[in-house]
């Protein structure tokens, strides 16, 4: 991936997912996570991480186990949310734990979409941005066919239609509901697409990242490239462009 995806990557995926939780907490669909939408579920994801006891004293795999059990075993927690979940458990992440595992999930996606797109490395970062805020959400191997049909043929305005995610899901209990955290993301992500055909379009900066606004005729350098005086030759005082006409008498 660019250099600019990976080091903004927090900057984009925070706002999007709390952030930062650093206790274990389940989304709508009864799944424990924790930190940036990092799922730890089933249990033995969640006997990796580096959670801690307030002074700093690293959790056993036991206490890991009660934690995860506690949130998971909750009927209420699915449904109430990550605060909810804060006084379940006591053992935490610190801030650079959280930053490893989310960053850490980042290059295992990047392996599987470079293995999926052919000139991964060479597309736009607002694409690459896109298409890793799919994943987070997703998983690296979702079946978006049409998507990643659209990416390979270059076809960007296509692609910030094929990536919406459903925003619908079905909840511990079998009830529909809205998973109103991938609104945001959806938007986002169709940001993305647009702003990467427009740097395809008009030749711009390939590491250029833009996830808010649209990319308009005011970002797009305009004037051509213009000779320097020397290549005129009218600038040279001495040089006559025609015959001076000829005197009528």
């Amino acid at each position: 991936m660019r250099d600019v995806v990976r080091t903004r990557w927090l900057e984009f995926t925070g706002p999007l997912e709390g952030a930062g939780i650093p206790w274990l907490y389940a989304d709508v669909r009864n799944l424990v996570t924790c930190a940036w939408g990092n799922l730890c579920d089933p249990l033995s994801s969640a006997l990796q991480l580096p959670l801690m006891h307030p002074g700093g004293v690293p959790a056993s795999k036991a206490e890991i186990t009660a934690a995860w059990l506690a949130v998971k075993g909750d009927p209420r927690a699915a449904k109430l949310g990550h605060l909810y979940a804060k006084s379940l458990t006591t053992i935490r992440l610190t801030r650079e734990g959280m930053t490893d595992i989310a960053l850490g999930k980042l290059h295992a996606n990047d392996a599987i979409l470079r293995g999926r797109i052919d000139g991964w490395e060479d597309l736009p970062a607002c694409a690459q941005m896109a298409l890793h805020s799919l994943s987070w959400a997703c998983g690296a191997a979702a079946h978006f066919p049409r998507l990643f049909s659209a990416v390979a043929a270059g076809d960007f305005d296509v692609a910030s239609i094929e990536i919406h995610m459903n925003e619908w899901t079905v909840d511990a209990n079998g009830n529909r509901i809205k998973n109103f955290g991938l609104v945001p993301r959806n938007v986002a992500n169709k940001i993305l697409m647009r702003n990467a055909a427009r740097v395809q379009a008009f030749h711009l900066d390939p590491d250029l990242l833009n996830w808010t606004s649209d990319l308009g005729v005011s970002d797009v350098p305009t004037l051509p490239e213009l000779p320097v005086a020397d290549d005129y030759p009218h600038e040279d005082p001495t040089y006559v462009d025609e015959e001076p006409p000829k005197d009528a008498a």
